[in-house]
C-alpha cells in the first residue's frame, strides 16, 4: 500500500551492490558504522522533494498554465484524502492535460492508479516523475514498492537504494530495503540497514518495528551459525 499524498510509506546506495564487494565481516561493521555517522550528520537537513516541487514553477511551458493546473491537482489530493481514486484520477489526468511538466501531478496519479490496481499505468506515471524530477525520491520509493509487489526483487532492491541515496534519512526506505536484504539471506547487510533505520527521529512504534526486527534477525544468525559444522 502506497501512503499519503505528500510521502509514500511502507515498510542507501544506487551502483555496485555491497554484497558484491564486502565480504570480510570486519569490514562490513565498519563500513556499517562509517555509513551510520554520516547519517547521523546529514538526518534532518532534507526537505522533502514534493513539499518543495509542490511550490515551485518547474521552468518549462507557462506559469499561466502551471498555476492553473495546480486547481486540479489541489481538487485531487481532497478527492484521494477521502478516498475517491476514480474522481481523483480525473482530475490528475486533467491537471497534466493543462500542464504535463510536473513531476508531483504524475507522482500522485501513479498513487491512486496503484490503489485501484491499475499497476502498469502507475509504474509509467512513477517513471514519468522520475524523469521529470529525477531527484523526487518519493517517486523512487513508491516505484520500488510497486516492483517488490510484483516480485521483481533485484529491481526494487536498486530502486530502493537509490531513494536512500537521494535522502539518506529515508526511513522507509531503509527499512523496506532491509526488509528485502532480510529475505534474500544478505543477513549482514539487512542488519546495518536496521541499524541504520534506528538511528533515524522517528516515532516509538517505528522504534518498536525495527527493535523487533534485529531481535528477529540476531536470533535467526544464531541459529544458523549454530547449525555450520
Amino acid at each position: 500500500m502506497l501512503p499519503n499524498a505528500q510521502s509514500p510509506r511502507r515498510r542507501r546506495l544506487h551502483g555496485v551492490r555491497l554484497s558484491a564487494i564486502l565480504e570480510d565481516v570486519a569490514v562490513k561493521s565498519i563500513l556499517c558504522s562509517v555509513a551510520l555517522l554520516i547519517l547521523l550528520v546529514v538526518s534532518g537537513t532534507i526537505p522533502s522533494i514534493a513539499d518543495t516541487y509542490s511550490k515551485e514553477f518547474p521552468g518549462k511551458g507557462t506559469k499561466e498554465a502551471f498555476e492553473k493546473s495546480k486547481v486540479n491537482l489541489r481538487n485531487g489530493l481532497v478527492l484521494a484524502k477521502n478516498g475517491k481514486l476514480a474522481e481523483a484520477e480525473a482530475e490528475y489526468r486533467e491537471s497534466i492535460e493543462i500542464y504535463p511538466h510536473f513531476a508531483v501531478t504524475h507522482f500522485d496519479l501513479g498513487k491512486v492508479l496503484y490503489e485501484q490496481k491499475k499497476v502498469d499505468e502507475a509504474v509509467k506515471e512513477f517513471q514519468t516523475a522520475i524523469k521529470l524530477e529525477p531527484k523526487l525520491y518519493d517517486a523512487w520509493y513508491s516505484l520500488a514498492v510497486v516492483y517488490e509487489d510484483l516480485e521483481q526483487f533485484d529491481l526494487a532492491e536498486v530502486i530502493y537504494r537509490k531513494a536512500v541515496q537521494i535522502k539518506p534519512d529515508y526511513f522507509d526506505a531503509i527499512f523496506n530495503l532491509a526488509l528485502l536484504l532480510k529475505s534474500e539471506g544478505k543477513l549482514d547487510e539487512a542488519e546495518c540497514n536496521f541499524k541504520l533505520a534506528a538511528a533515524l527521529d522517528v516515532s516509538q512504534k517505528d522504534k518498536d518495528d525495527v527493535a523487533a526486527q534485529l531481535k528477529a534477525l540476531a536470533a535467526q544468525k544464531k541459529r544458523e551459525h549454530g547449525a555450520e559444522p
